[in-house]
């Protein structure tokens, strides 16, 4: 069964927002690379809204230089970490949004090296009633978790 698109403002609004804002503020640059990171998290109830989501975001991405990863149990954890982590001799080459379910966003987050949260700016949560009622593994205050670290560290500003 495949999910309708989601074509409404109501549902896409937030990640768009999302997106709009982060494009402005995320040097997509080779000339800066140390400003590239991980900026956008967009966290999704299933794997298909998930990938209609990350269609979209990659779309205008292309078009913006943004790099958007996707992290939905479409290919294997290995495959999935390998595009979500920058390469050590490429600096800044890491996605700077993600689009994940929560059950792989929590598989990454425990397992694959190199995954912060950090710069983290925005983190839009589609069905938030839905993935708050069911708890998914915990994901909420993982995240939270990992945000709250960095931002004992420097000063910093969640969307």
């Amino acid at each position: 069964h495949t999910a309708e698109p989601c074509m409404n403002w109501r549902c896409a609004g937030p990640w768009l927002r999302a997106y709009h804002s982060t494009s402005h503020r995320i040097c997509p640059c080779s000339a800066h690379p140390h400003r590239r990171q991980l900026a956008g998290l967009v966290v999704l109830p299933t794997r298909d809204l998930a990938v209609q989501v990350h269609r979209v975001l990659s779309a205008l991405g292309t078009a913006s230089g943004l790099t958007v990863a996707l992290a939905a149990a479409q290919e294997s954890v290995a495959a999935e970490a390998a595009g979500l982590v920058a390469h050590p001799s490429q600096p800044g080459s890491g996605p700077q949004l993600l689009v994940a379910t929560p059950g792989r966003l929590m598989a990454h987050l425990q397992g694959t090296a190199g995954l912060s949260l950090a710069g983290l700016r925005f983190l839009v949560v589609d069905e938030a009633d839905r993935l708050l009622r069911q708890d998914y593994q915990g994901w909420l205050p993982e995240v939270l978790r990992q945000i709250n670290t960095h931002s004992n560290q420097q000063p910093h500003h969640l969307q």
